[in-house]
């Protein structure tokens, strides 16, 4: 994915900024070369690209707006120190953050489902129910078959799918930056949650004697592989990489840290070794099309000198397969101009190795 990076100073962007950005269309990178303890505040912007078209522009789209509310509020805050001095205060603000962010997240996990099915010549149509609850209607020319199995999985694993990766936008800017504020840290927290809890409604679903409901993603996506995982496995998967990442206990403590005293930065916990320092693990699970993939990104960061992303993927299926993952962030070419290339190499015993190398492009727009 190309991207625009715009530099935001703390109270407005140029629009002679935005003017050129729009023009020139130029391929900026999703990255940041700051690693200070107070990092500069600013947007990233993809253009040329709509948050249904594309799994990476939809997960820019879930990070923006809590940046933006987080930024915005800390700029308030700081005028009007009142909001952050009261606990009332504090948390009615955390209530009403927490009230437009889970309709949120639902939007954005059946924007998931839209675009599979966009991508495999399916209609979908998004429907918002409830506050916490909304589905994809999927539709198609009568001469096919709407419940071909593999389709079905690949609708059934997108929303949940795209949930796992918006938290790995949120937790590689989080690393760059070296902090976010507590808004972008509830929206991170909503993300391995949602699977979680889609995970418990499902086994719950299956001892009612209604059954599992034909729009339960993980009853649909188990019947549809071709050697099923078990309920049980699937809670465990979405249980473990949760509890084993330092950023969801650092994301939580945030929120309780600002409950109480009203910080509203969550720092990303590193370990120092030398020179360098080293965040926490995110771990994830995404849902393949032969069963689950289990991996993790952690970053290694300098204080002048380009970060280092480093990952892994390991498939749960029968067919083993790894997944290796390294990406340098901001090679500064020249002041405005930098690069961030990385490699990706899949390893099994039973498939074609692969690998696949390229790099982001960044230019600073506005000092």
């Amino acid at each position: 994915m190309l991207f625009h990076r715009i530099w935001i100073k703390k109270k407005y962007v140029s629009s002679l900024a935005l003017c050129v950005l729009l023009i020139c269309k130029m391929a900026m990178a999703d990255t940041s070369v700051s690693s200070t303890k107070n990092p500069a505040v600013f947007i990233e912007m993809p253009i040329l690209s709509h948050p249904s078209e594309t799994a990476e522009m939809n997960a820019w789209f879930f990070q923006f707006l809590p940046r933006l509310e987080g930024n915005a509020m800390e700029v308030l805050s700081t005028q009007y120190p009142s909001l952050s001095k009261f606990a009332l205060g504090r948390f009615t603000e955390w209530t009403l953050n927490l009230a437009w962010k889970i309709p949120f997240s639902v939007f954005q996990h059946e924007l998931g489902h839209y675009m599979a099915a966009r991508s495999i010549g399916y209609e979908g149509q998004i429907k918002l129910t409830g506050l916490s609850s909304g589905y994809t209607a999927y539709s198609r020319p009568s001469d096919s078959n709407l419940w071909n199995p593999e389709d079905m999985l690949i609708l059934s694993k997108a929303g949940l799918n795209q949930q796992q990766l918006n938290a790995m936008t949120l937790y590689s800017l989080w690393a760059l930056d070296g902090s976010i504020t507590y808004q972008e840290g509830l929206a991170y927290l909503m993300q391995p949650t949602s699977f979680l809890y889609y995970c418990l409604k499902s086994a719950h679903s299956r001892n009612q004697p209604s059954g599992a409901s034909p729009r339960d993603d993980i009853y649909v996506y188990q019947q549809s592989l071709q050697a099923p995982v078990s309920i049980d496995s699937l809670v465990l998967l979405s249980t473990l990489p949760m509890l084993l990442s330092g950023g969801f206990w650092a994301a939580v403590l945030g929120q309780l840290d600002f409950l109480q005293s009203g910080h509203r930065r969550i720092s990303m916990p590193t370990i120092k070794l030398g020179e360098a320092r080293i965040t926490a693990p995110n771990l994830h699970v995404f849902l393949g099309l032969q069963g689950p993939i289990i991996g993790g990104r952690m970053f290694v960061l300098f204080e002048r000198k380009p970060a280092l992303e480093v990952g892994i993927d390991v498939s749960y299926a029968q067919t083993k397969v790894v997944a290796l993952f390294t990406k340098v962030h901001g090679l500064r070419l020249c002041p405005w101009l930098s690069i961030s290339p990385f490699i990706r190499t899949s390893f099994s015993f039973t498939e074609p190795w692969g690998i696949s190398v390229g790099s982001d492009v960044s230019i600073q727009v506005h000092n």
